[in-house]
């Protein structure tokens, strides 16, 4: 199978490595505007310019939401090539559990029974989705974070690394959680949250 891999900062090559650990016989290409001349990455080349027609597959491996959703929005109206989901051999999936195209869940991440996770999302190392649980569409769940039982997570949202939401807590779209914070409430308003428990400490702008 023939793998575009779109980023090639340290994002794209834990997908990369995934899917060699995974023992998938892949034709790897990563693709970067930002990259060097003539750069390499684990033994695969990194391009500038590519061509998603035949039987390409691709995958986006950037870890800013935006830009990742941007990269995706671009490349569904183009309507070339198969955009893939990476799920580690060292995941853990419960059963009846949904996952969308285009999403990465990466080694020792647990996402229990009957949770849906969204397109275009990541499941990042370690990371707990419990049962029931509802990921959105270009949300990236960070290391080590919980989410806990029957919560449910917008859009574009970002749980930093170790932070912590509590069962049955709704968050809406275009929020940040800070590296080990705690949601203890429902969070209706899009921004930064952080601290124990998590309190908005910066507003963002509305996404179009």
């Amino acid at each position: 199978m023939k793998l575009i891999i779109f980023g090639c900062g340290g994002h794209a090559r834990s997908v990369a490595n995934a899917i060699i650990s995974n023992g998938d016989a892949l034709d790897i290409l990563f693709a970067d505007n930002n990259a060097k001349p003539d750069e390499i990455i684990m033994g695969f080349p990194v391009i500038y310019d590519y061509d998603l027609s035949g039987d390409w597959k691709y995958i986006i491996a950037v870890g800013d939401n935006n830009k990742r959703r941007e990269i995706y929005d671009d490349l569904q109206n183009k309507k070339k090539g198969k955009c893939i989901s990476v799920v580690s051999q060292m995941a853990y999936i419960g059963e009846e559990t949904e996952i969308g195209v285009g999403t990465f869940i990466a080694p020792y991440a647990y996402v229990g029974p009957q949770a849906e996770i969204g397109v275009n999302t990541i499941i990042n190392t370690g990371s707990i989705i419990e049962h029931e649980a509802a990921i959105g569409n270009h949300t990236h769940i960070a290391p080590r974070a919980t989410i806990c039982g029957r919560s449910k997570i917008g859009n574009n949202v970002f749980c930093g690394a170790g932070s912590t939401i509590i069962d049955n807590i709704s968050i809406c779209d275009d929020v940040i959680v800070g590296a080990g914070a705690v949601v203890l409430e429902d969070i209706t308003e899009k921004g930064t949250y952080a601290g124990i428990p998590a309190r908005r400490v910066k507003r963002i702008p509305i996404l179009k």
